[in-house]
């Protein structure tokens, strides 16, 4: 911060930018839930106290010359002598915290299926025409 002249009357100022970037990729081999949460958390503390001192010391001179006769001739002479003295004390405190928090759950699934088995009986049937039912006098 540059020191400000007396007849200058603006105010500091303070630019501050934060840059968070987070990547992240999941890559799935199995049915997988993913959860993601981030939380974050920037606390930004400025605290900026400017304390302005001006000295001004004046000094005045007067001279009077008297002369010895009838006229009297008063000669005042001022001189005004300013110094100005200008003490600028800047305290910045900037306090950026940034808690990141990435809380990931994998909840794989595993699908199953029962097959229940299946009972086959297998009956032979004969045909009523056939030569095993009929007598032998036919």
């Amino acid at each position: 911060m540059e020191p400000q002249s007396s007849q200058d009357h603006g105010s500091p100022s303070i630019d501050a930018w934060i840059v968070c970037v987070i990547d992240s990729e999941v890559v799935p081999l199995v049915d997988v839930e993913v959860v993601l949460s981030i939380n974050v958390e920037v606390v930004t503390l400025v605290d900026v106290e400017v304390v302005l001192t001006i000295d001004v010391e004046v000094v005045t001179l007067v001279e009077v010359e008297v002369l010895a006769s009838v006229d009297v001739e008063v000669l005042p002479s001022v001189d005004v002598e300013v110094i100005p003295s200008v003490d600028v004390e800047v305290l910045l405190l900037v306090v950026v915290e940034v808690i990141p928090s990435v809380d990931v759950e994998v909840v794989p699934s595993v699908d199953v299926e029962v097959v229940s088995p299946v009972d086959v009986k297998v009956v032979s049937s004969v045909p009523a025409s056939s030569t095993l039912l009929s007598s032998p006098d036919t």
